[in-house]
């Protein structure tokens, strides 16, 4: 029998598996690729869902440090200029500014890593 005939069908685990999986890992101290041996799960596998969760639990991090859907308003000093920045005003009453040379690219990285919503 080879080492491919012992792993644990996918479909036979669940999220909350995956999630079991994913913290015992990281308190093992191993690689994932010995840990997946170890447990008997697919490598590949183990790495989709790693990222998959990891992703779910910054989404969660950004909605309960307050973040909510942005609205831009018009910083009334910077009106005076023909170079308006960028002002994004969160519901925390923290502000963050770019650039009017800020392009769309920067923008959206800019509301995806403080979890917002486009407007």
């Amino acid at each position: 029998m080879n080492q491919a005939d012992n792993i644990i069908p996918t479909k036979d685990l669940t999220r909350a598996d995956w999630e079991r999986f994913s913290l015992a890992w990281e308190k093992s101290g191993l690689t994932q690729q010995d840990f997946c041996r170890k447990q008997h799960i697919g490598f590949h596998a183990f790495s989709y869902w790693r990222n998959r969760l990891s992703k779910e639990e910054r989404a969660q991090k950004g909605k309960i440090a307050g973040f909510k859907p942005a609205h831009v308003v018009p910083d009334e000093k910077a009106m005076t200029t023909n170079h308006l920045p960028i002002v994004i005003n969160q519901s925390n009453g923290s502000r963050v500014t770019l650039p009017s040379s800020a392009n769309e690219a920067t923008v959206r990285l800019v509301f995806e890593l403080l979890g917002l919503t486009s407007c």
